[in-house]
């Protein structure tokens, strides 16, 4: 082909040498044919180094194609740091409240509309409010910094001690 290709890996098995294991094998086989390594990473910052690890270590670019789940200790804060050091590009569900329910757990589909809290006490993948406000305004700020706060130039004072 004349674009890279990519198969999205979202299990990881426990033992990578047990050739005998479907799981495995379906996990090699994505890997094998995969210009792009991509994988998805609803997990704790201890296990999306690891695995970031494991996948940078076959020397292609990685993408992390979801990630984002607050319920299970998947989050910007535990995440963003890990992405920047590495070197990894990732996106993930949701974005502003409302259309898509994101901000509902993936179990809720299950759970007749009437039950559903009008909002729920965390959110699952959205940021923002329907009129823009972050559902945590610390979240915002770990987004802003690890995705423009760094590259910014150093704030320069001028002798009445305003920016300039």
């Amino acid at each position: 082909p004349s674009q890279p290709l990519t198969a999205g890996v979202w299990t990881f098995p426990e033992d990578l040498s047990d050739l005998k294991d479907p799981h495995t094998i379906f996990f090699n086989t994505q890997l094998a044919l995969s210009d792009v390594v991509s994988f998805h990473c609803y997990c704790s910052p201890e296990e999306l180094l690891d695995r970031t690890e494991l996948l940078r270590s076959l020397g292609r670019p990685v993408i992390l194609t979801e990630f984002v789940a607050r319920r299970q200790n998947s989050t910007w804060q535990g995440s963003l740091p890990i992405l920047r050091e590495k070197g990894v590009w990732g996106y993930a569900w949701g974005f502003v409240r409302g259309r898509s329910q994101t901000e509902y757990a993936w179990d809720t589909w299950a759970i007749p509309d009437e039950h559903l809290p009008e909002e729920p006490s965390v959110w699952f993948h959205d940021l923002l409010h329907a009129d823009g406000r972050p559902y945590d305004a610390e979240e915002a700020k770990t987004i802003w910094w690890h995705t423009q706060g760094l590259e910014l130039p150093p704030l320069t004072l001028g002798s009445s001690g305003k920016a300039k």
